[in-house]
């Protein structure tokens, strides 16, 4: 990395120079204090019109469901339609579905079953929002300063929950809730104003756009084969499933154990968002230091460490450091794992492949609420946050000797044109594409170490089928094969090649020993109508 690239990397606000992420980031902060009041709301107007803790951590399910439930077909769509068109579409829903909530309430006819439904609302707007959103943060920077920009969207997030929370505790004990679901429906309009001035990056292909469900079946095929993404997903599931009792009982606590107001619910909310804020002014020191895998140990644990002092102190004081220190964990492990799902994925799945990221977030999120909720009502809320930050702890431990692999270098990269066919043959299919090479016997085990690697990138790159065989005739000689649905699915794996599929590519080349460069033949399914085999000149680089 160049010394400018370095500088830009170590400083933690470097983001913030490019007018279009500040003024996005602006707005975000804007619309996320909207909706931590919001939170704080409808958490405490459950209270308000019960007692159950099912019924109250539920509040946190109905937020977290939609977005387990969504979340692919979210992605799929963020990936097919124009992103800003999409999201400015959303932010206008939440608008008007928060204004709903906050007129049934002012009426004083809200009961438990509306105010679960429309938070479910919201929930599933959210779900459609969410992998959009995160997929537009590599359009609005640099590829060197992501994990800044995306440590920055998480300060935007803690900072608005430093203010949100406790702003919205300060309402609801002054107003009621009802101004603060009000002022949330407002806050959405700043997101809207800047997404309609973003003119977003575009992308030309000359190939016919994806459909719905194969896009869908394409973003499920590339994460089950993307080993380090499924390795982040493990660790995402487990911190947020036993995490997750601190949002979804926490009122609950301040209100029983405590008996305080939605005053010192809100500060509670604050010390954790002030907590994020300060761990990110030294995270890019941090990570000149330590591994993903050690900060992400660290984070587990002090977030443990708040569980379990929150399941022990009655001291309001020591609960609002153990929050801040949580705050701090919390961010430390949501950075590290969303930029390492972003820079692992390429750019033309980013959204579903983030998507499936997310489902595994708010799934255990979701999950974790209500098994936390049903915990708390057979079992004192100290009982139940101890069984939570054990648990924790230990899925910290436990999970400390995965390692994650170096990010790969996932710029597009298009291939040369594959060989032309006539207009009628594009649906043609399945497609077969073989690529011969000849190897020397010494390189055999590297080359089919690397072969290997290849594997998977075929398979997620929409290749249903892939084999390398050995000739059994010629001497040395190997053949790679692997097949796609149709011509257009096979153009379309041009279009979507990266520089690390180029490097991996010229790697593998270079163990090749026969006469020029590997030979490539290309074969569409033969049929009553196709009296001809495709077979071009092309290679790869």
């Amino acid at each position: 990395m160049k010394e400018q690239d370095q500088h830009l990397a170590s400083s933690a606000w470097s983001p913030m120079k490019i007018t279009i992420f500040r003024m996005i980031w602006i707005a975000a902060v804007i619309s996320n204090i909207g909706t931590w009041m919001e939170n704080v709301g409808e958490s405490w107007l459950m209270t308000s019109l019960t007692h159950k803790p099912l019924l109250i951590a539920l509040i946190q399910s109905a937020t977290s469901l939609p977005i387990f439930c969504l979340a692919l077909p979210s992605g799929a769509l963020a990936d097919i339609l124009n992103r800003r068109t999409y999201l400015i579409f959303l932010q206008a829903g939440m608008a008007v579905t928060a204004g709903i909530l906050a007129a049934v309430t002012y009426w004083q006819i809200v009961t438990p079953f509306s105010l679960l439904l429309l938070t479910f609302i919201i929930g599933i707007l959210t779900a459609l929002y969410m992998p959009c959103w995160q997929a537009i943060t590599p359009e609005l920077v640099p590829r060197q300063i992501l994990p800044a920009a995306i440590a920055l969207n998480g300060v935007a997030m803690n900072a608005s929950r430093v203010v949100g929370p406790a702003l919205g505790g300060f309402i609801i004990a002054l107003t009621g809730p009802a101004a603060v679901f009000a002022i949330n429906a407002l806050s959405f309009l700043g997101i809207i104003f800047v997404l309609y001035r973003w003119q977003g990056e575009t992308t030309v292909s000359t190939l016919p756009s994806e459909r719905f469900l194969g896009a869908m079946r394409a973003g499920i095929r590339y994460v089950r084969r993307s080993p380090e993404l499924h390795r982040i997903i493990v660790k995402t599931s487990l911190f947020f499933f036993f995490s997750s009792v601190v949002l979804a009982l926490l009122p609950l606590l301040v209100r029983r154990e405590f008996q305080l107001g939605p005053n010192y619910f809100g500060i509670l909310l604050g010390c954790l968002g002030l907590g994020a804020i300060i761990i990110v002014f030294f995270l890019p020191k941090l990570r000149q230091r330590l591994n993903n895998s050690q900060i992400i140990l660290a984070g587990y644990l002090a977030f443990g460490v708040n569980i379990l002092l929150l399941s022990w102190t009655k001291l309001f004081l020591l609960a609002c450091i153990a929050m801040t220190l949580g705050g701090m964990g919390w961010l430390a492990v949501l950075s590290t794992l969303n930029t390492m799902a972003q820079l692992s994925v390429s750019s033309w799945v980013r959204a579903r492949a983030l998507a499936l990221y997310y489902s595994a977030f708010f799934g255990s999120m979701a999950l974790g609420s209500l098994i936390w909720g049903i915990v708390a009502s057979h079992f004192s809320l100290s009982l139940t946050f101890l069984f939570a930050g054990v648990g924790l702890i230990l899925s910290a431990i436990l999970t400390a000797s995965i390692k994650h692999a170096e990010n790969h270098d996932n710029t597009p990269y298009e291939m040369p044109a594959a060989p032309e066919v006539t207009k009628d043959k594009l649906d043609k299919g399945p497609v077969m594409v073989t690529v011969e090479y000849f190897i020397d016997p010494n390189d055999v085990e590297a080359f089919v170490t690397h072969m290997q690697e290849m594997r998977l990138v075929r398979l997620r790159e929409n290749s249903f089928f892939w084999s390398l065989f050995e000739d059994t005739d010629v001497k040395d000689r190997f053949l790679e094969c692997f097949m796609v649905d149709s011509w257009v699915e096979h153009l379309r794996q041009h279009e979507r090649s990266s520089l690390a599929i180029k490097q991996l590519q010229a790697l593998i080349n270079s163990f090749h020993r026969g006469e020029g460069r590997p030979k490539v033949s290309h074969f569409i399914a033969f049929g009553e109508s196709d009296r001809r085999v495709v077979q071009g000149p092309t290679v790869y680089p």
